[in-house]
């Protein structure tokens, strides 16, 4: 079963009259497609984006629809499908190895309550006020005038405009292949505004300095972001992840994380944690729990200079600056070379291997950690178009093994289609259903799930009863 092409332009017009706040159509509709009968007789499934709008809706309904009514709309949207059935039938083979993907939605929920990088924006800015420098009170302005809210898109800009401004010709060559018919000209303050074009000048000379200086606040102001990730503690969904690993050992763990919830969950199992880094060649010893932190570290710091990079004890540090006794090192000296010291903690931006060479070693490891897996288990990690490299990771084990699946647990309804659309696009004769979906949040569906994979735990019921009468308007 799945949902068909028409349900999904319904779907779409139904959301335009929600935004139009025609409720009584809307209703109606909503119990058009819920009363259906492939939908009511199981030929068809229900898209998740019903139940969204249901919801928003709902209390609306008794002034347009009978309570009959109002009721099997709320029978059938129970039977919205989140979690794919084949979920519950996945075990994890006792030899075989395991791949945990955790992205910043792994971090999200209490008590870590980390926010996702799509909200980090705003909190920068505030912090860039107390700096009163007139540069990033303009840049701020220009961000809210033109609508630019993801902090990866701006950190990006920044890293490419101080590359860029080093030499007058690159400069000219990014101008001219991005107007090559003239410049593309907005009305300030709005994003569909009349667009003009202007004939293309070359650029003006550029203050390269006052370049690297902006690039060069915005990332310590980025860093200062990261400064409350030292206290947060691990939630349900890390500390499943660190029973999994305590029963299953060939377990590997990925993320592109920067906090301490993962490490500090693995260490209350008393189990043994390997980095992986700096070591020549791939630990193979199931007995240590392999932990890939692919971005970086709140408690690693790298020299510019000498580019050696020391790893310090993360309890010792979080206790530290929960008793006031360290603030948070944004710079330091190294005590290999005297050189500049900072936390390694990569930027949300797409040219990550330009800043921390170090780390590409650990990507490496993650890709062997990929193939040798038969399961992928993805966690709150969105696949940004700025983490393309994890995507092809993914993309490029999923085509040489046809066996290996991948789980995508995600509060993001439209992610695991999106992620599937793509890996038909680059497999030839790539069968959808070795991606499985799981929307939900999870600290709710981790634990239930870690103890189903090793066998530990009854599957749920399926919840596809569907309700079998109509109610006539």
């Amino acid at each position: 079963m799945a949902v068909t092409e028409a349900q999904h332009d319904y779907l779409r017009t139904a959301e335009q009259v929600l935004r139009a706040r025609e409720f009584d159509d809307l209703v109606r509709m909503i119990y058009h497609v819920v009363s259906d009968d492939d939908i009511v007789e199981g030929r068809e499934d229900l898209d998740e984006g019903w139940g969204d709008i249901w919801n928003k809706v709902r209390r609306y309904a008794p002034r347009y629809v009978s309570n009959d009514m109002v009721e099997y709309i709320d029978a059938a949207i129970k039977t919205i499908r989140r979690i794919d059935d084949k979920l519950w039938q996945v075990r994890l083979p006792e030899e075989e190895a395991v791949t945990i993907l955790l992205g910043a939605g792994a971090s999200k929920p209490p008590p870590s309550n980390i926010p996702v990088v799509t909200e980090f924006l705003p909190e920068l800015w505030r912090r860039a006020k107390k700096l009163d420098r007139e540069d990033l009170n303009k840049l701020d302005g220009w961000c809210k005038d033109n609508d630019i809210t993801n902090i990866e898109d701006l950190l990006t800009a920044a890293q490419i405009a101080n590359f860029s401004t080093k030499s007058s010709g690159i400069l000219a060559l990014l101008k001219y292949f991005l107007y090559s018919r003239g410049e593309l000209v907005r009305t300030p303050g709005t994003v569909e505004g009349r667009v003009i074009r202007r004939p293309m000048t070359r650029p003006e000379p550029s203050d390269v300095s006052a370049v690297a200086l902006l690039q060069d606040t915005l990332q310590v102001l980025f860093s200062l972001l990261a400064e409350p990730m030292i206290s947060a503690e691990p939630n349900a969904a890390h500390k499943a992840v660190a029973e999994l690993i305590s029963s299953h050992r060939n377990t590997n763990v990925i993320t592109t994380n920067y906090d301490g919830c993962i490490d500090q969950a693995i260490r209350e199992k008393d189990i043994p944690c390997e980095y992986l880094i700096g070591q020549p060649q791939y630990d193979t010893d199931n007995k240590r729990a392999k932990l890939i932190k692919m971005h970086g570290s709140i408690n690693w710091f790298y020299c510019e200079s000498c580019q050696e990079m020391d790893r310090y004890d993360l309890g010792y540090i979080k206790e530290a600056y929960q008793k006031e006794k360290l603030s948070y090192p944004v710079m330091g000296i190294c005590k290999h070379c005297g050189g500049l010291s900072r936390p390694m903690i990569v930027p949300p931006l797409s040219l990550k291997f330009f800043m921390f060479p170090s780390l590409a070693g650990l990507w490496d490891r993650a890709l062997i950690a990929f193939q040798e897996s038969k399961i992928i288990l993805v966690v709150g990690y969105s696949f940004s178009e700025a983490d393309t490299y994890i995507t092809k990771m993914i993309s490029h084990t999923m085509a040489a093994d046809t066996t290996k699946q991948l789980i995508i647990v995600d509060t993001d309804r439209s992610l695991a289609a999106n992620v599937t659309k793509k890996l038909v696009t680059h497999i030839d004769n790539f069968d959808e259903k070795r991606v499985i979906r799981a929307v939900e949040s999870c600290d709710v569906l981790l634990p239930k799930l870690c103890n189903s994979l090793l066998n530990k735990e009854t599957p749920p019921a399926s919840s596809k009863a569907k309700s079998t009468t109509k109610k006539e308007t």
